[in-house]
């Protein structure tokens, strides 16, 4: 999920997917890199935040090895 989208704020629609499907997992994956964005999204359910500018293999490891175990 990104934080701006087309048509939809990507917050609001990580708190949408979270009600509706509840299983769910929702990673935000930005440029948009700040403290504020980061505290919004885990206000919003996201179950975890990938700043894109730093982004490296070890770090998707760490990220999506819990989701899927």
């Amino acid at each position: 999920m990104d934080i701006r989208l087309p048509d939809e704020n990507g917050l609001h629609l990580t708190e949408k997917i979270n009600t509706s499907h509840p299983d769910a997992k929702v990673i935000i994956m930005t440029s948009y890199d700040s403290v504020e964005y980061r505290e919004a999204a885990v206000r919003c359910g996201a179950n975890g935040y990938i700043d894109k500018d730093s982004l490296n293999s070890g770090q998707l490891e760490k990220l999506f090895k819990p989701l899927v175990e």
